[in-house]
């Protein structure tokens, strides 16, 4: 292939929200990846919490800034992605809620009172709360990348489904080698392949095993519960120790999503573990408990077949994301964090 202005490399919710941006700024990228599938998506689910409070005001002004330009996307691309229904955030104790709400005074952010609606329904008896109210809710990731790629081809952009497997510096600018055999040229690359970026560049990221269900519901009460706020549990360092999408209308049906921290940590070290983990079944074997601890917190709820689903954390040792230069023309963008 001819040589490119920019190559972008990761076709996730990073990747592919990066070639919109080099699109619309008239760089004509091209951007290497698949868009689903493991083991290289973590993205494709229809729910995922969004939100601005968090422990770290920084990553609150991130996710502020962030969730300002949902709008506009939507409106240019004709795909909706954000679902702002709430978090009802919900802590043991009042600490990590007093950070949250230092966050939530300093950035303005709507809060509600009461459960949101979750009275009688999640047992939530001797929980501190916080009702985050505005632009707090669930995003569908899968729509999201839509909404990227329609306007970032709409913008003279790219998407090539294939992989790379390698990226060199060769005579000034840099080589992009395909697992198909063929490479391309490019002077400027960006990585954003998310764990798979320490692959390609020297790049610290800690890659963790995450386990998440999906529990079915009937329609009626799927329909009855979709405008309930998402939930979050706080532990007493303020991180998410578990969270609960309302019910999603997907192709089977009626279900919402549970996540919880796994009681011990699955470090994927290499891209060969990360394969076994997202193709492999071993996150059955936290089916049991997670669905234990969903029936406890919904305890009224009937449901129907709970599945569970493997996921990854990316995380970077400032529990910030790294985006950097790391030599000449090669950019990394990566390090969710959990977020």
């Amino acid at each position: 292939m001819s040589g490119w202005s920019v190559v972008a490399v990761g076709a996730g919710l990073v990747g592919s929200a990066l070639t919109r941006r080099l699109a619309e700024r008239g760089l004509a990228p091209i951007c290497f990846g698949p868009s689903s599938g493991p083991p290289y998506s973590s993205h494709d689910d229809s729910g995922r919490i969004t939100r601005v409070l968090d422990g770290s005001p920084t990553w609150a002004r991130l996710a502020a800034r962030s969730i300002e330009t949902y709008p506009d996307i939507e409106a240019r691309s004709g795909v909706r992605f954000h679902h702002p229904v709430g978090v009802l955030w919900s802590a043991r104790s009042s600490e990590p809620l007093d950070e949250l709400d230092s966050v939530r005074t300093k950035l303005r952010v709507e809060h509600g009172s009461g459960l949101g609606g979750w009275e009688g329904i999640a047992a939530l008896d001797g929980d501190e709360t916080l009702l985050e109210r505005g632009t707090a809710g669930y995003i569908s990731p899968r729509d999201m990348l839509r909404a990227h790629r329609v306007l970032a081809e709409r913008n003279g952009a790219v998407f090539d489904d294939r992989i790379a497997d390698a990226v060199e510096p060769v005579g000034g600018r840099w080589v992009v080698h395909l697992s198909d055999g063929e490479s391309v040229t490019a002077d400027r690359v960006v990585i954003s392949a998310g764990a798979g970026s320490r692959e390609l560049a020297d790049v610290e990221l800690e890659v963790t095993g995450e386990v998440v269900i999906d529990a079915h519901l009937s329609t009626d009460t799927g329909a009855a519960l979709a405008h309930l706020p998402c939930i979050g549990r706080l532990s007493g360092a303020s991180i998410v120790e578990g969270y609960l999408t309302p019910p999603i209308k997907g192709p089977d049906g009626w279900s919402l999503k549970f996540g919880a921290e796994l009681p011990e940590t699955i470090v994927l070290r290499t891209a060969a573990d990360i394969a076994d983990w997202m193709n492999g079944d071993a996150h059955a074997g936290r089916l049991s408990a997670m669905a234990s601890s969903l029936q406890e917190l919904l305890p009224g709820l009937d449901f129907g077949p709970i599945r569970s689903r493997p996921c990854m954390y990316t995380r970077t040792s400032t529990q910030l994301p790294i985006v950097h230069e790391v030599e000449p023309g090669l950019v990394v963008v990566t390090g969710g964090n959990g977020r």
